[in-house]
């Protein structure tokens, strides 16, 4: 299976040193850069293949622990999702992910300072 993965190293070493409410910050910005993907995410006007779901339908949040987080776009059926997002020598890039991660890593730092002051 081929997955489109943006992992967010680091956020967790800026939230345990921050208050306990940083969780919701990172779920907040992550939901922030679901919606950007899912906005993005091109669809087939012919539908998906077989009643099996769109690529945008496979975008979800995976990992909000202390490791790392991650927007992930794919399953067992849908396993384009690199080829969408960086092109191939057919098809150029048409990037959904990638402006999704610039997203959560723009929102995260406001959503901190939001709920530290609060």
């Amino acid at each position: 299976m081929a997955n489109v993965t943006t992992d967010f190293y680091g956020l967790d070493r800026m939230t345990a040193r921050l208050s306990s409410n940083n969780r919701t910050a990172r779920k907040v910005a992550l939901e922030k850069g679901k919606k950007v993907a899912v906005e993005r995410c091109p669809v087939s006007a012919d539908g998906p293949s077989h009643g099996s779901k769109h690529l945008w339908e496979t975008i979800r949040i995976t990992g909000v622990n202390q490791y790392a987080d991650d927007l992930v776009a794919g399953d067992e059926e849908r396993e384009h999702g690199p080829y969408v997002e960086f092109g191939t020598h057919k098809m150029p890039a048409r990037p959904f992910m990638g402006p999704a991660a610039d997203v959560v890593a723009a929102s995260y730092p406001g959503e901190v300072a939001r709920r530290i002051v609060s």
